[in-house]
């Protein structure tokens, strides 16, 4: 199970989308590991302007899921994370 700071994230955007504050296309959560989903945002043609990444925490599956997703960065994007 997910822990629930997942669920709230999730209650938080849609508040915002429900709001207008922000639109459904600017936030785009992955309950996916971080190497399937940028996979699948390169087949996709994504290049966003920020990436929030929950790290596998291991040495080289770290190394690998920051240069997936640096590559897909709009330029100047900012690519963050834990």
């Amino acid at each position: 199970a997910r822990p629930l700071i997942y669920e709230q994230f999730m209650a938080n955007v849609a508040s915002l989308v429900s709001s207008g504050r922000v639109a459904h296309t600017h936030i785009l959560p992955f309950p996916v590991t971080a190497i399937t989903a940028a996979r699948w945002l390169h087949l996709k043609g994504f290049h966003p302007d920020a990436v929030f990444l929950d790290s596998a925490h291991e040495v080289d599956e770290t190394y690998l899921e920051l240069a997936l997703f640096y590559r897909l960065l709009a330029p100047g994007g900012l690519l963050f994370g834990d």
